[in-house]
């Protein structure tokens, strides 16, 4: 008997009985194997293919090998990942290399998802625009927020691997923007807290404090900057329906928390995120002020030391006016904000930091 749904179906009227059902499950099993056949042979593309479909350039690129500037890459986000908390993530994303399922390749996007047969298979490819945004050679330093804007990008990119069927439509991408921003609110929140903490950590001298509060300056710099970024990114795809326009966006969590409250208002998410980095960054310049000028004193009250007494009570009570001067000039910057946020209709909670 030939195999095709022709002849089946004559056999069927000519058949009944046990013939019948015999006829209609060996059809039914030549399908399933059919059908299995193509999926193994699309998963085998997927997760063994050296040239995804989404490396739309044409070229040939090596995206699985053991390319030292890919490597690096990966490294230099899976470390940062590690220094904001998130070491999981960073652990996921070197094994992940490792095995195959993140890979680097020649994009259009910066980062993407093949989503695989039913979730099987399933990879992140990242644009090989990175190595040359994120690479060391001729003794460059990469600025932190290209290293920060690249690893929220893959973090964005592993909520949609979690996705069952990963779309480029609001009811996908929306999650997925909304999870990045909270995570970049939170390592702002992260160094916040971690500045405050240097500032008042006496085992440290005054060189120590300096540098530290000068490196957490600048993480802070980097990480708000891409945090604004994300924010005109959000108000113009919400304006372009890309995004739901009712979802509650959450920012930089407030002093001792770690998650923020949501609201559908971006503007008020940046504005609260604007008052706690100024606040954060005035107390921290306030910090590296004291700290440079009490190596100062340390150094000149060595000196004298060695030629003459010095005129110790004159010299505290100057200190003492000084530094009251600064905490009221920086009370009332830090008022001044609090009283214009609540002008522009933004109702922070917990501003005390």
């Amino acid at each position: 008997m030939k195999c095709s749904l022709h002849n089946f179906n004559m056999d069927w009227r000519q058949t009944s009985g046990t013939g019948a059902v015999f006829n209609f499950l060996n059809f039914v099993r030549k399908l399933s194997i059919l059908f299995i056949t193509a999926v193994v042979f699309l998963m085998a593309g997927t997760s063994f293919s050296a040239e995804d479909e989404s490396l739309r350039s044409g070229d040939k690129v090596e995206t699985r090998g053991p390319n030292p500037d890919h490597v690096e890459a990966i490294n230099k986000m899976a470390d940062y990942l590690d220094k904001m908390g998130s070491k999981d993530v960073g652990d996921k994303l070197r094994a992940d290399f490792k095995s195959g399922k993140v890979y680097i390749g020649k994009l259009d996007a910066n980062a993407e998802v093949n989503p695989g047969v039913l979730g099987l298979g399933r990879s992140m490819a990242i644009s090989d625009a990175i190595i040359t945004q994120t690479g060391t050679k001729g003794g460059f330093q990469t600025p932190e927020s290209i290293v920060a804007s690249w690893t929220l990008t893959v973090f964005h990119e592993y909520v949609h691997m979690k996705q069952w069927m990963p779309m480029e439509d609001s009811s996908h991408e929306t999650p997925a923007w909304g999870a990045t921003l909270k995570e970049n609110g939170q390592w702002i929140r992260k160094t916040l807290d971690e500045s405050d903490r240097v500032g008042r950590d006496t085992s440290l001298s005054p060189q120590e404090r300096v540098k530290h509060l000068q490196e957490l300056n600048q993480t802070l710099k980097a990480l708000k900057g891409v945090f604004d970024v994300t924010l005109n990114e959000l108000r113009d795809k919400v304006a372009k329906g890309d995004l739901d326009k009712d979802y509650e966006w959450q920012g930089v969590p407030p002093v001792g928390s770690r998650e923020a409250k949501g609201t559908t208002d971006i503007d008020a998410v940046g504005k609260y995120a604007d008052l706690l980095v100024q606040a954060g960054k005035l107390e921290a310049d306030r910090q590296i002020a004291e700290a440079k000028k009490g190596n100062a004193g340390a150094v000149a009250k060595s000196g004298a030391n060695k030629a003459s007494p010095a005129p110790a009570a004159t010299q505290t009570l100057t200190e003492k006016a000084g530094e009251a001067r600064n905490k009221m000039a920086i009370e009332a910057q830090i008022q001044l904000m609090k009283d214009r946020m609540r002008a522009a209709g933004a109702t922070p909670e917990n501003t005390s930091d």
